[in-house]
C-alpha cells in the first residue's frame, strides 16, 4: 500500500523568545488588551488598542510606540463611518473617566504632506490606504495654531477629528493591528519527522517548523524570504523543501 506524502517546507528558527506566544492571535489580543472588530460584527477583523501614557507623547513617538506593541501594528487609520463608530464605542467608557482638554485628544495615523497650500489639502493615511473617509469637525482642518499636520480624535460620542501641531504632545494614542489574510488558513507543525521539539524560550535552542500543503495550497511555493513569525518578526535561519 502506498502511503500518501505531504509536501512541506521545513524552516529552522532560532531565538524562540522572539516569536513564541504570538501564534495565537486571539489569545494575544485578549491577554494584551486588544479588542477585535470581528467579521461576525461586520468588521474588518482588525484589533484595536487604546493607550494612555503618564508623560505626554508626540505623534512621531506614538508611531514608534505602536510598532513596539507589534511589528504589524500602527496608529489607527479609520476608513469608514462604521469603523469610526466601533472605535468611538470602544473608547466611550474610557473617555468618561478622562479629564477634558486638548491634551486628551488621541493620535491617529493621518498626516498632511509638508508644504500643502491649504489646511484641507495633502492629507494621507500612514498605511497607504486612500484618505476617502473623514470625520473632521465642520471647521477643521484649519491650522488654527500654526502648521497642524497630524490627525487626532477628540473625546466624544461620535469621536470627531481635528488637525494638530507636531510639537505639542498628547496623553493618548490609538493602535490598530491587522494580520494579512488571503482567505486561506495555513497549517504549521512543530513536531516534524516524529521528533519531539522541546521549546524553552529562555534558551538559545532552535526548532524546526513545517508549513504543510493541502489540496489548495502548495507550501513548497512559499518564498522563505517573506516569512516572519510573531511579535519580533523572526525569520528562518535555514529551510528545506521536501515531502
Amino acid at each position: 500500500m502506498k502511503v500518501a506524502t505531504i509536501k512541506r517546507m521545513l524552516l529552522l528558527f532560532g531565538a524562540l523568545s522572539a516569536f513564541l506566544g504570538a501564534f495565537n492571535v486571539v489569545a494575544n489580543a485578549q491577554d494584551d488588551g486588544w479588542v477585535q472588530w470581528s467579521a461576525e460584527e461586520g468588521g474588518n477583523g482588525h484589533f484595536y488598542k487604546f493607550v494612555f501614557v503618564d508623560q505626554r507623547i508626540t505623534w512621531a513617538r506614538a508611531i514608534e510606540a505602536a510598532l513596539m506593541l507589534h511589528p504589524l501594528s500602527s496608529l489607527a487609520t479609520i476608513t469608514s463611518t462604521e469603523e469610526n463608530a466601533f472605535v468611538a464605542d470602544l473608547l466611550r467608557d474610557t473617555w468618561s473617566e478622562i479629564p477634558g482638554g486638548w491634551y486628551h485628544c488621541v493620535w491617529l495615523g493621518g498626516i498632511q504632506t509638508l508644504g500643502a497650500d491649504q489646511p484641507d489639502e495633502g492629507w494621507r493615511l500612514t498605511t497607504g490606504e486612500p484618505f476617502d473617509y473623514t470625520n473632521l469637525l465642520s471647521t477643521e482642518p484649519n491650522d488654527a495654531w500654526g502648521d497642524e499636520i497630524y490627525l487626532v480624535a477628540l473625546p466624544g460620542d461620535m469621536m470627531p477629528w481635528n488637525d494638530w501641531l507636531p510639537g505639542v504632545p498628547l496623553y493618548h494614542y490609538l493602535v490598530e493591528l491587522s494580520y494579512p489574510n488571503d482567505g486561506h488558513t495555513v497549517a504549521i507543525d512543530f513536531k516534524t519527522n516524529n521528533h519531539r521539539n522541546v521549546i524553552n524560550p529562555r534558551s538559545r535552542g532552535r526548532v524546526w517548523v513545517a508549513i504543510l500543503s493541502d489540496s489548495d495550497f502548495d507550501a513548497q511555493q512559499v518564498d522563505p524570504a517573506t516569512i516572519a513569525l510573531g511579535r519580533a518578526g523572526a525569520t528562518p535561519d535555514r529551510y528545506i523543501v521536501g515531502d
